[in-house]
C-alpha cells in the first residue's frame, strides 16, 4: 500500500494524472477520495491551492499512471548557453 505525499503546487503549473491498465485506483483532489478507474484521469488545477496525490491501496501489486505537468503561462527566457563551457576531450 502506498499514497504519495498530497501536495499543492505553485500556481500556474497543472498536471493531469491518467490511470494506466491493468488495476483500478484511487485518487485524492481537495479533501475528495474518488475513485480511479483505468484509462480515466483528472486535472490539478494550477491554482497553487488543491492538494491531490494518486493511491495505490493494494499490498502485492504496483500501479501506473501516465503522468503530464506543464505552466499555464509564458516563463521568462533564461538563455540558452551552457553554465560550464565545454572543452575538447584529449
Amino acid at each position: 500500500m502506498s499514497i504519495g505525499e498530497p501536495h499543492a503546487h505553485i500556481p500556474q503549473w497543472e498536471e493531469i494524472w491518467t490511470k494506466l491498465a491493468p488495476d483500478n485506483s484511487f485518487l485524492m483532489l481537495g479533501s475528495e477520495v474518488r475513485e480511479m478507474p483505468v484509462n480515466t484521469a483528472f486535472l490539478a488545477p494550477p491554482n497553487g491551492k488543491t492538494v491531490h496525490s494518486v493511491v495505490n491501496l493494494t499490498k502485492d501489486k504496483m500501479m501506473a499512471w501516465l503522468f503530464i505537468g506543464r505552466f499555464t503561462s509564458k516563463l521568462p527566457d533564461f538563455g540558452r548557453d551552457p553554465l560550464v563551457s565545454g572543452k575538447p576531450l584529449e
